[in-house]
C-alpha cells in the first residue's frame, strides 16, 4: 500500500541519516522533523481526499443511475448483475453483484432494514466511515445471515435513540 512505502522510505532515509551523522544540527533536525510532520499529514488526510472524491464521482446525480452503484446520498442502488471483467473500479471481485450508499448523517440518523431470508446466499453488508475504517458488517459469517433494523448516528446526533434498534455509531458525517 502506498501508507506502507512511504513509510519505509521515511525510515531508510532516517536510517541513512544517522549512519552520516551522530549528532543532527538545528537546520537538519527541523528539516527531518518537517519531513515527518508531511508524512503522518499525508497518511493521516490520503484517504479523506480519496473517498471525498469517491462520493462525489458516485453520489452527484439527481437519480439513481440504471448500471447500479451510482446513486444520490442515502438511497441503496444495487447492481441488477454481475460488473463483469471490464468493469475498472476498485472492487475485489467482478463475479459479485454489488451495491454501495454513501449515507449522510449530518441532519439526521438513517435507518437501515437488512431482511433475514437471503435465499441461502452469501451476502456481506459492511459500514465504512469517511475514512475507509471498518465500523461494522452484517452478513453471513459476522452475523450468522441474521438482519434486523440498525440506526446509522452520525457524529454530532444529540437525540434520544430508539430501543429497539442496533445503534451503529458513526465518527464521521458520511
Amino acid at each position: 500500500s502506498t501508507s506502507m512505502i512511504v513509510s519505509l522510505s521515511f525510515a531508510q532515509i532516517l536510517h541513512e541519516q544517522e549512519k552520516e551523522t551522530t549528532v543532527l544540527s538545528k537546520e537538519q533536525l527541523q528539516e527531518t522533523e518537517a519531513f515527518h510532520i508531511g508524512v503522518l499529514a499525508y497518511l493521516w488526510g490520503y484517504p479523506l481526499v480519496m473517498n471525498h472524491n469517491h462520493r462525489l464521482a458516485m453520489s452527484t446525480v439527481e437519480k439513481p443511475m440504471p448500471g447500479g452503484i451510482y446513486a444520490p446520498l442515502n438511497v441503496l442502488n444495487p447492481s441488477r448483475r454481475l460488473l463483469g471483467p471490464d468493469w475498472k473500479a476498485r472492487f475485489a471481485s467482478h463475479e459479485v453483484i454489488f451495491g454501495q450508499v454513501w449515507f449522510d448523517l449530518s441532519e439526521e440518523p438513517v435507518v437501515v432494514e437488512i431482511p433475514d431470508d437471503h435465499g441461502n446466499r452469501y451476502f456481506s453488508m459492511a459500514f465504512y466511515d469517511y475514512r475507509g475504517d471498518l465500523i461494522r458488517t452484517m452478513g453471513t459469517r459476522a452475523t450468522g445471515g441474521k438482519g434486523g433494523e440498525y440506526l446509522l448516528v452520525g457524529p454530532h446526533f444529540r437525540g434520544e435513540l430508539f430501543p429497539t434498534l442496533n445503534v451503529i455509531q458513526c465518527p464521521t458525517r458520511y
